[in-house]
């Protein structure tokens, strides 16, 4: 992992600006309509910003775009617009029937095109765990708050794309006629995870009504456990009374329903989806590893090239599912290191001086907790008399130190997924490894 750290010293040492982040591995899908017998179509919320626009301006010539998170891109061919447009691609919550993610607002709103452009949705593995690739659609909602399908759609299923033209802007979304939802998906051993087939019916040309389902039965199809009880759309499935050595489970449901989608008649079909059994207490070791390449330090005009490296070792990591605690012990800070330690840059020597070999990462405390369900847990970390690095300057006329300031310490917090499994968790400017103890 290369990052390049500017160190500016012209009367200040350093002018350094990080934001530091996490990132965490969830069900995000979004509040969505359950199964109800709605006799018709239904209007549901208007989506609020949910992430950061992309603009671009596009003129006759046409042009490609593509969102802040990878997800959706547009296609403009060339004389689709007559003269130039500011385009903008807006993540937004997501209130389509069985949606995955974010929705998209492209805009400007109810822009008309000469020909076609071509919407895509880039989507992951998880969608066609859930569901069957024939099943999915895409969906526009109206002023009135109405989702209405498309009919002219393909779905690339081997590169998980699907596209469909559109002939206007508005709000864009990517659905499916059925899925079942498990959640927990990572189930503690003897504890239960709840299923449900939700199914969402196409009427006339394109509208979508949430409509009850008839599911003949849940079972497991691959993998340990058993479904304990079901009703109507739903089921409970409990966990075997320890890990497996496949933990990995998948669930499924046959359904006995007719869907007419896009001229495709189905009388009776079966989803599945995948559950992961995990024990109720789990430990694990983790290293933080903190590399800044490429590091430079401008002094009047000179490049001093160097490479800073810190970190923390053999922390035990114990998540205990039955209370709900995760507790973090055997903090070992390794010391920070400069390479090269010293040169000869323009009129100055330059010397890191160790000082108290306290660098960015010196953690005196964790505390953590589980959260999403189960799924995830979170580890805050403290840190105590964290520095920059120091350095003496000498050259003929001067003789002076600069850094080692004080600093909040790095990293802040880590989200990792809550299973018995390695992981690798990238921060700005860190790499967190964890390792399962067996």
């Amino acid at each position: 992992m290369k990052n390049k750290l500017k160190f500016l010293i012209s009367g200040f040492f350093f002018c350094m600006l990080l934001t530091f982040f996490f990132s965490s591995c969830s069900d995000d899908s979004p509040p969505t309509n359950t199964n109800q017998n709605t006799g018709g179509p239904q209007p549901t919320a208007v989506g609020t910003p949910n992430g950061t626009p992309v603009s671009m301006t596009i003129g006759s010539a046409g042009g490609n775009m593509i969102s802040s998170d990878s997800a959706v891109e547009l296609v403009i061919p060339t004389g689709a617009l007559s003269s130039n447009t500011d385009i903008t691609i807006q993540p937004i919550t997501n209130f389509c029937y069985n949606s995955y993610s974010n929705a998209y607002r492209l805009t400007p709103d109810g822009q008309q095109f000469n020909q076609p452009v071509t919407v895509k949705f880039h989507y992951d593995s998880t969608t066609l765990a859930s569901t069957i690739g024939m099943f999915m659609g895409i969906a526009h909602q109206d002023a009135s708050g109405y989702w209405h399908y498309s009919n002219d759609i393909s779905n690339d299923t081997v590169n998980r794309v699907i596209s469909s033209p559109i002939t206007h802007f508005s709000d864009w979304s990517y659905f499916t006629i059925t899925r079942l939802r498990a959640s927990p998906q990572f189930v503690r051993v003897n504890q239960t995870a709840n299923l449900r087939v939700d199914f969402v019916n196409p009427q006339g040309d394109d509208d979508l009504v949430v409509l009850p389902l008839n599911v003949h039965n849940f079972f497991v199809q691959s993998g340990q456990g058993t479904i304990i009880s079901r009703q109507g759309n739903t089921a409970v499935y409990r966990a075997p009374a320890q890990v497996p050595q496949n933990p990995l489970v998948t669930v499924a449901a046959n359904v006995i329903q007719r869907v007419n989608y896009r001229g495709q008649v189905i009388e009776e079909f079966s989803v599945s989806n995948w559950l992961w059994i995990v024990s109720n207490v789990s430990e694990f070791d983790l290293r933080i590893d903190m590399s800044a390449n490429e590091t430079e330090i401008l002094v009047n005009g000179a490049l001093y090239p160097l490479t800073y490296t810190d970190g923390a070792d053999q922390m035990l990591v114990r998540v205990d599912n039955n209370t709900g605690q995760v507790s973090v012990s055997n903090i070992l800070n390794r010391f920070p290191n400069v390479e090269p330690p010293s040169g000869d840059h323009g009129i100055y020597h330059i010397t890191w001086v160790p000082g108290n070999d306290v660098g960015f990462i010196n953690i005196t405390n964790v505390t953590g907790e589980i959260y999403n369900e189960g799924n995830n847990f979170l580890l805050h970390f403290f840190h105590t008399n964290a520095k920059t690095p120091r350095f003496h300057f000498v050259s003929e006329n001067e003789d002076f130190f600069r850094g080692g300031d004080a600093i909040n310490g790095i990293p802040t917090a880590l989200s990792f997924v809550n299973r018995d499994s390695a992981q690798v968790v990238h921060d700005l400017l860190t790499t967190a490894t964890l390792t399962p103890r067996h």
